[in-house]
């Protein structure tokens, strides 16, 4: 029997699943030794092309239908009834204390992708400084980015 550490207990007590399973293992163990893909070596970094993007509210610029219709209330507003023109609006038109508030909030509950349909590269960076503390779990991830995009020369360095 095998059983998973940690709730909920998983048990199976199939033996053709051991089999399966061992058999699984080796082939992956085979196929690590074979291939380059298994390791990386140096740095890995994600840099945007941005010329290529296409699309000069940043990079990526595919945002999903989450940005389109100014009339949806957008996922990564769970918590409020703000429309993406609600949203859009206050990016605008707000102080900048409350402008900083809803960019935070979009760089820290929004998919990568949507964050360029209301933002451009130039709002995330010229306000780093006063953002960094703002983003949560999100921190380490636009950190590396933002240090990428300078280390390759895509952003002015700060």
């Amino acid at each position: 029997m095998i059983t998973r550490r940690g709730p909920p207990q998983l048990q199976i007590p199939s033996p053709l699943w051991n089999r399966n399973r061992q058999a699984v293992d080796s082939n992956l163990t085979a196929r690590s030794r074979e291939s380059t893909l298994w390791s990386v070596e140096g740095d890995v970094d994600i840099v945007p092309d941005l010329e290529a993007a296409g699309d000069p509210r940043g990079p990526g610029g595919g945002h999903s239908d989450a940005t389109a219709d100014d009339d949806f209330r957008p996922y990564f507003l769970w918590d409020t009834q703000m429309t993406v023109g609600e949203l859009r609006r206050m990016l605008r038109q707000a102080d900048e204390e409350q402008r900083l508030v809803w960019i935070g909030r979009i760089l820290r509950e929004a998919r990568y992708p949507d964050v360029w349909g209301f933002l451009t590269v130039g709002d995330v960076v010229s306000r780093w400084g006063r953002l960094h503390g703002r983003l949560g779990r999100k921190n380490a991830f636009w950190d590396f980015l933002i240090a990428s995009w300078r280390r390759h020369g895509l952003i002015p360095a700060g």
